[in-house]
């Protein structure tokens, strides 16, 4: 492993010192200015599927404190919150691990659970978000079977050097921004401090007082949340990029809400609470973009991530009497490099990417001595363009090779991808895109002491999807029709297998699922969105989609009133949706938001939940009720 990173930093400090190529100097169409330090996806080359861009408009980004607010809202996913693992993002029925969550294109460590919570990621300064939900290509490399998110940074401008942003919400809820950002002739910087805090969410007047929830405030949901942000690039040419980026995140204390539904048994009594104590997140990565010729170039990047956390269970009415005692902690180190050919008929990318997991953990029950083990996965990959007329076939193949240290044979797996798209004269566009995406077992699901099974297989998903995209126009009157269609076979799920005295994770489970996803969108006077997803299971399926709505809903209407005040409404029905053994019931949502911008002030005045709806997106967890956001905008 030494000698791999002190390769790679070699590689780096020599790319630092390249200068510009003879051929770039005297051919007759150089290469353009790089835009940024950062491996994100294009149209069609990496998303050989269908890709859903969100761009991000402070009109339109009212209440959101993070990122899972920020996607909740696009067709396909689904965001369940409640329990320890915050929020869990679902993407066409595959759950939160089977998903790679990425900023500007560098994947985030899901740590000891291989699992990204969205909800302890901040919003700040994002550009767009690219949802990548069926089909993968090879590029992106291993684990994203249930797809990709990909947060895009917004580059600093030249106008602005200060920030400030103050949102004030019901029950002393709050989140304060302060940030500072500026464009140079050769170089930006980015540094950015907020911090959120809460004493829990309010609950619905219909909701009914329980032995462990007494209705008003949601117990046990208070939590405090720090964020640090720094970017750095830095232009050497025209023609070469380096980026630095850093974020730590902690919170010295963040509550679990229990599930109201939770009964006595004695492993778990329900008078046993739970919290995170001393939670942190670390962050670092150099991106490094250099124009190597006319026509090619190389991308490399290296990322750390690391989590330390103590999670603690405890009696009321005081925490002296602690049940469990755990603190983790959990590091992934990686590096993604990609060389890029342009010709004028075909393009080819290919890289490798690789990442190295590892934990320690230490308790007062089963880790009383400290306990460690790392695995690593490596991703070879390479991918064509071909375009001939109206036609672009993109095609090719990832190699991914598993390791752990409780095994002595590797693990091979190849990922093939093929999408073909075509635009019509009018613009309409249609796509076809099949891939074979895998999913490695987590540090988690390898090693727990009480569940683990080191001997555990990799999941794997054959993925197809027919796209269409139909714009359209009628007088005044413009839009789209977006409609995906999508079948999806999924082998060697891993679920957890409970016996007499003990529970252990196998792959036992098979399952396929097909729906549909549709948007249609308009202008005329106003905007218009109206999105829908349809999710099923095969009846010869091993378990059904659990905390997935067959249908969901979700419509948009913005427009602007007098005075430039600009007015936007949000509806969106989710379908009953099954847990293990309850049905969750159907429910509305209703949000309404008043924008108003001046030359460096904004002002944002939101109601959500307006008729204060009693529902829940995961059994046992009451969602908040009616909530109104103030937000304060400022900037110099």
């Amino acid at each position: 492993m030494r000698k791999i990173l002190l390769t790679l930093v070699i590689i780096y400090s020599c790319n630092l010192l390249a200068t510009e190529p003879d051929s770039l100097k005297t051919h007759p169409e150089p290469k353009y200015i790089l835009e940024g330090a950062s491996i994100t996806a294009e149209k069609p080359t990496q998303a050989i599927g269908k890709i859903d861009i969100k761009i991000i408009d402070d009109r339109t980004i009212n209440s959101a404190t993070n990122m899972a607010d920020v996607v909740t809202d696009l067709p396909g996913i689904n965001i369940s919150k409640g329990g320890k693992s915050g929020s869990d993002l679902s993407i066409r029925g595959f759950a939160k691990e089977d998903v790679m969550i990425m900023i500007d294109g560098r994947p985030i460590g899901g740590g000891y659970f291989d699992a990204v919570d969205l909800s302890t990621l901040p919003v700040s300064e994002i550009k767009e978000i690219q949802v990548i939900k069926g089909p993968a290509s090879a590029l992106y490399g291993s684990n994203t079977m249930g797809g990709v998110v990909n947060i895009v940074s917004a580059a600093p401008d030249n106008s602005t050097w200060l920030k400030g942003v103050l949102q004030i919400q019901r029950n002393n809820t709050n989140r304060f921004q302060l940030s500072s950002s500026h464009k140079f002739t050769n170089w930006d910087y980015l540094l950015s401090f907020a911090r959120y805090n809460t004493i829990g969410f309010p609950l619905s007047e219909d909701f009914v007082p329980v032995t462990l929830e007494n209705g008003g405030i949601r117990d046990h949901s208070a939590q405090r949340q720090y964020d640090l942000q720094g970017r750095l690039n830095y232009d050497f040419s025209d023609l070469h990029r380096v980026g630095l980026s850093a974020s730590y995140t902690w919170m010295d204390e963040k509550q679990i809400p229990v599930a109201t539904n939770e009964f006595y048994n004695p492993s778990y009594p329900s008078d046993i609470f739970r919290k995170f104590v001393d939670w942190k997140r670390y962050q670092f990565s150099m991106q490094n973009d250099l124009q190597m010729d006319w026509n090619k170039t190389l991308n490399m990047n290296l990322y750390f991530d690391g989590y330390d956390d103590i999670y603690h269970t405890y009696r009321q009415p005081d925490d002296t009497d602690l049940d469990l005692n755990s603190r983790l902690l959990s590091y992934n180190f990686g590096t993604i490099n990609k060389f890029t050919l342009k010709m004028n008929n075909y393009d080819l990318i290919a890289g490798y990417r690789a990442e190295y997991q590892s934990f320690n953990r230490k308790d007062n029950d089963e880790y009383k001595d400290w306990t460690s083990n790392w695995q690593l996965l490596q991703n070879p990959f390479c991918q064509m363009e071909f375009r001939l007329n109206k036609f672009t076939l993109s095609a090719g193949s990832g190699f991914s090779i598993f390791h752990q240290n409780h095994r002595n044979n590797w693990i091979y797996h190849l990922e093939p991808s093929a999408g073909l798209f075509y635009e019509s004269e009018r613009f309409a566009q249609y796509n076809l895109a099949v891939s074979n995406n895998v999913n490695y077992p987590g540090l988690h699901e390898l090693f727990s002491s009480s569940s683990g099974n080191p001997d555990l297989k990799e999941e794997s998903a054959w993925k197809y999807e027919i796209s269409t995209l139909q714009p359209f126009t009628a007088g005044s009157l413009a839009g789209n029709l977006n409609v995906a269609v999508f079948y999806n076979a999924i082998e060697n799920l891993v679920e957890k297998v409970y016996y007499t005295q003990s529970s252990q994770y196998e792959n036992i489970d098979q399952v396929n699922s097909y729906g549909l996803e549709a948007a249609f969108k308009c202008k005329f006077l106003w905007e218009y969105v109206i999105q829908y997803r349809y999710l099923q299971y095969t009846k010869d399926s091993d378990r059904p989609l659990y905390e997935n709505p067959q249908n969901i809903v979700n419509i948009t209407e913005k427009v602007m009133l007098p005075y430039d005040i600009f007015f936007v409404y949000e509806a969106s029905w989710h379908d009953i949706s099954h847990s293990e053994d309850e049905i969750l019931p159907s429910y509305w949502l209703n949000n309404f938001y008043l924008n108003k911008s001046f030359s460096h002030f904004k002002i944002k005045l939101g109601i959500e939940n307006v008729f204060d709806q009693n529902y829940q997106e995961k059994y046992g967890y009451p969602q908040p009720g009616r909530d109104i956001i103030l937000t304060l905008e400022a900037s110099i």
